[in-house]
């Protein structure tokens, strides 16, 4: 009934599910492509994200819910709202317990599955368009718009205690870290760069006058 906005397949290449604007959810049997349930679903699917280890699929709707679905016994598990604005990335943590969510509103949210509670709200000045969680989960990448440097932050949770029943009132405003380097300003001098050839190839020429004169030695003894 109209476009699909994601796919995605199970961990064991058994289901595949699909998501469309229509506000559907299809489950597919992977090699018998037969239809095997279809879920309504309030509002258009924006965006699809598995978690192939908990088996828990995460939807991004239009209406700026995420809803997230337990694929063994296709059901909703969990209802997640807060964003005020489209939403542009969702990541499952490794072992599927945590999901962490990006918006248009400038916002970045974490979510604790188990309880359903936003455990981290964070704000930056420029508005998250890509989101990975590392698979030991202490670090997360963001994009961000009108940058094209990758930004890397660590999880304090992971190094200190921080407590997870505070209630979050307004979001915490992220500081952009300085960049180590840029790699679109490096400019090598052809100076220096002819200056570094001959330096390794001086090497190269006493590496091998080095072997030559090892395998003399060896020969005489």
């Amino acid at each position: 009934k109209g476009p699909v906005q994601g796919v995605e397949i199970d961990a064991l290449n058994r289901i595949l599910i699909s998501g469309g604007v229509d506000g559907t959810l299809k489950f597919w049997g992977f090699s018998s492509h037969e239809l095997l349930e279809t879920i309504e679903i309030e509002s258009g699917v924006a965006q699809l994200e598995i978690s192939r280890d908990s088996n828990l699929i995460a939807v991004s709707c239009d209406d700026l819910v995420v809803r997230v679905y337990d694929i063994g016994i296709r059901k909703l598990v969990r209802r997640l709202s807060g964003h005020t604005n489209y939403l542009t990335d969702l990541c499952f943590s490794r072992d599927g317990r945590r999901l962490v969510t990006s918006s248009m509103d400038g916002t970045l949210r974490v979510w604790d599955l188990p309880t359903g509670r936003c455990v981290d709200w964070m704000s930056f000045k420029k508005v998250v368009t890509g989101i990975a969680v590392a698979t030991t989960g202490e670090f997360l990448a963001t994009s961000h718009v009108d940058s094209i440097g990758i930004y890397l932050w660590a999880d304090k949770s992971f190094f200190q205690a921080v407590p997870m029943d505070r209630q979050l009132e307004k979001p915490f405003k992220m500081e952009e870290p300085l960049p180590i380097i840029e790699t679109n300003k490096i400019e090598i001098d052809e100076d220096d760069e002819k200056k570094n050839s001959k330096l390794i190839e001086e090497q190269n020429e006493r590496s091998s006058s080095s072997f030559k004169e090892e395998e003399i030695l060896r020969k005489l003894k």
